[in-house]
């Protein structure tokens, strides 16, 4: 068996086995001092400590899980799209529903996915993509540093003789360069909160795999329309860099929740916010919009100008 593979069946194993024994941790009620940290909640704390993302929210909905959010339309949406592309369950192990309007009928976006699976399909025979795994769950545990790293890897394949990561998205942003979540291939690489996911698997795939600087696609699909699509290799320039930058990166959120944990999360309601947050009740939940102060010079129009 090659080297790279027997690698990746005992990494495989390992994952597995932290995974439960975390798992177990938590049956027991044995608190971990460690900061959960993902790509995803780093970018909420990102939101957080720019006034843009509450913090009661960000301790009992993504920190504790004392509170779990309603998926959106579009969660479902993709949920749904994934499931299509590879079989893949929701995380409590149950299949995704279709998504469907109040009469029962598939919406024009379901549709639309459901043509973009089959393009998906037609993506992996003309590119000779060999899928050797799909939802695998990688932690890596930083004690030193105050937080453990986790990732759910939508699929691992066989690409271009290597073995690669694959991300699967359905948006209806693609080839938008001017929106933060926009897919364009000229402006991604300005756009964090996209090029996080790359760096945190690429950094996930080194610590948990030992493979550094594993290859990372997206395959990128419209939900708009049934035609849009693209499929991008993600390369790094330097990956030590980059990855002593993103350790770094993590270090200082878990640094900050650790502190926010000790002295207290603020607070940020908004009334639309509060509307679809499941924390409830909430103290700080609001129904009418706090008052702001605008502070304004007069008028630029000069009536002199008609006066010559």
């Amino acid at each position: 068996m090659p080297q790279l593979m027997i690698r990746l069946h005992q990494a495989q194993h390992q994952t597995e086995q932290m995974a439960s024994s975390h798992e177990i941790d938590e049956l027991l009620g044995i608190e971990t001092p460690l900061a959960p940290l993902s790509q995803s909640l780093v970018k909420r704390y990102w939101d957080y400590k720019l006034g843009k993302y509450c913090g009661e929210r960000l301790k009992l909905v993504d920190i504790d899980k004392k509170f779990e959010d309603e998926p959106s339309e579009l969660m479902r949406l993709g949920h749904w799209f994934e499931y299509q592309c590879t079989g893949q369950r929701l995380r409590d192990g149950s299949e995704p529903q279709r998504p469907v309007t109040g009469s029962g009928k598939p919406t024009a976006k379901t549709l639309y996915i459901e043509q973009q699976a089959e393009r998906f399909g037609k993506l992996i025979e003309a590119e000779q993509i060999d899928i050797q795994a799909t939802g695998e769950v990688l932690i890596h545990k930083v004690p030193e540093l105050g937080f453990r790293l986790k990732g759910v890897l939508d699929v691992r394949a066989i690409i271009d003789s290597r073995m690669s990561m694959l991300d699967i998205k359905s948006t209806g942003l693609l080839n938008d360069e001017w929106k933060d979540m926009g897919w364009n291939i000229n402006t991604f690489n300005m756009r964090d909160k996209l090029t996080i996911q790359v760096v945190a698997y690429k950094y996930l795939a080194w610590k948990v795999w030992d493979i550094r600087d594993m290859p990372f696609y997206f395959a990128l699909h419209s939900n708009a329309n049934a035609i849009d699509s693209d499929y991008w290799e993600v390369k790094i320039k330097d990956f030590d860099v980059a990855m002593s930058h993103f350790a770094d990166t993590l270090a200082g959120v878990a640094e900050g929740i650790n502190a926010d944990t000790e002295f207290g999360f603020t607070p940020h309601p908004t009334v639309k916010d509060c509307e679809k947050c499941p924390v409830n009740p909430c103290v700080f939940r609001i129904e009418t919009p706090k008052k702001k102060i605008v502070t304004i010079d007069g008028i630029y129009h000069n009536d002199a100008n008609f006066a010559l």
